[in-house]
């Protein structure tokens, strides 16, 4: 499920509280498993999740500065905060990695029947798992979307603030710090499409189609998203 389109016709109103408690009881539910209990603890390295994927997109966003004809000085500033203020990880889990209705397929009753698209799965941290999943979330009178209105933005389905909630009473796990692993991901998002938007400007993708200037603002506004998400941590602090 990409787009509102595929809401309207997929996921009638009645049906999208149904779906988002769905969606975020299976992901709380893929968090409870114990890696090493089910053949899984060798998928990926247990710790440091976060640092680890902190020095990969930074790498990737140097990378990418003369290419994408772009930097911003937000990109390194969040990076050190981030590197400098990472909650302790406590057990590792099975990171979906991309988590979101794109990669689920939904029943006739709403409910999620599967999971799909796991390439990228490995062992981490599951509050950056989460994050993720909301950062995907749309909710009407967010930014205007770089790419197709998301499915979410439609009326009817829960807040990401209750999908939150939900998943804390499910898990038992302390949010308090949820706002670090929402600023972590914009921050990572900023990174993966400052990448691609370098290698179309650079002439290694086809253009054809593409919202090159879209991409650019969606850069920023990542930026801008995690900025926010620090501000709030630390006025909570």
């Amino acid at each position: 499920m990409y787009s509102a389109d595929d809401a309207r016709r997929w996921a009638p109103e009645p049906l999208r509280t149904t779906l988002g408690h769905s969606f975020i009881d299976v992901l709380a539910d893929l968090h409870a498993v114990d890696p090493d209990a089910v053949g899984l603890g060798d998928l990926g390295k247990k710790d440091d999740y976060i640092g680890r994927q902190l020095k990969t997109w930074y790498r990737s966003w140097n990378a990418s500065i003369e290419g994408a004809q772009l930097d911003d000085p937000r990109a390194h500033a969040l990076q050190k905060y981030f590197l400098d203020n990472t909650p302790d990880q406590g057990p590792a889990r099975v990171v979906h990695g991309d988590y979101g209705l794109h990669n689920t397929l939904v029943g006739a009753d709403g409910r999620i029947a599967a999971v799909v698209d796991w390439e990228i799965s490995t062992l981490g941290d599951p509050l950056a798992d989460l994050a993720y999943a909301l950062n995907q979330w749309a909710e009407p009178g967010d930014p205007p979307p770089v790419r197709a209105v998301p499915p979410t933005s439609l009326p009817g389905f829960p807040s990401r603030a209750e999908l939150a909630d939900r998943y804390a009473q499910r898990t038992g796990r302390d949010l308090s710090k949820l706002d670090f692993y929402i600023g972590f991901n914009r921050w990572k998002t900023a990174a993966i499409v400052h990448g691609v938007y370098a290698r179309y400007l650079e002439g290694k993708k086809s253009t054809e189609g593409v919202d090159l200037e879209g991409l650019k603002r969606g850069i920023l506004l990542a930026l801008t998203q995690a900025e926010a998400a620090v501000n709030r941590l630390e006025q909570r602090a």
